[in-house]
């Protein structure tokens, strides 16, 4: 890890360099694979994450084993801070769609030694209020509208997905089944 690297995370680009070092110290990036998670739903919090490259899902499961998506994370992206900030298990699960790197930060000395710093505390404030804003589209994307408003609507502003996903995944993607995918693209 370097000062570098840290560099390019909005968080930390006007820290000083001996401040990087230190965070340097606590941090690490990890690379992943499609597929592979991130953190689990229930697992306890010790890294703050932030999203580095590739493409991450966020989603709960039923008790049934069905994923329920909330939300896709590009670069670069605070993942998972609310279960650190308010010490709790993650309240869902984050598991990669691409290839792509992590940085982790041991949260309980970043909180210690770094959450004093006003430009750190906007940039996280900053991200908490993005997440409201997630959620509320989360809500009006799966309660107000229908299964074909919300097909329309990711082939309008993300069409490039269904080159990239299969089906099954863009479905899981709009909490619908693979079924009604199939027969909401037939009718449109």
């Amino acid at each position: 890890m370097t000062i570098e690297d840290l560099k390019n995370v909005y968080l930390f680009k006007h820290l000083s360099d001996e401040t990087l070092r230190d965070l340097a110290s606590i941090s690490t990036i990890r690379e992943y694979e499609p597929g592979q998670v991130l953190f689990f739903e229930g697992e306890k919090a010790e890294n703050l994450y932030i999203l580095l490259e590739g493409k991450l899902k966020v989603y709960k499961t039923t008790f049934k084993g069905i994923e329920i998506f909330i939300h896709q994370f590009g670069p670069i992206s605070m993942i998972g801070e609310l279960a650190n900030f308010e010490k709790i298990p993650y309240p869902a699960t984050a598991e990669f769609m691409t290839e792509g790197k992590a940085l982790a930060i041991n949260f309980k000395v970043f909180e210690e030694k770094f959450l004093k710093n006003p430009d750190i505390l906007l940039s996280i404030l900053k991200s908490l209020s993005n997440k409201i804003r997630m959620l509320n589209h989360f809500i009006d994307s799966t309660v107000v509208l229908s299964a074909e408003a919300r097909v329309a609507k990711l082939i309008l502003e993300s069409p490039e997905i269904f080159e990239v996903l299969k089906h099954n995944q863009i479905a899981s993607f709009l909490n619908i089944t693979p079924e009604t995918l199939s027969r909401v693209l037939s009718k449109l």
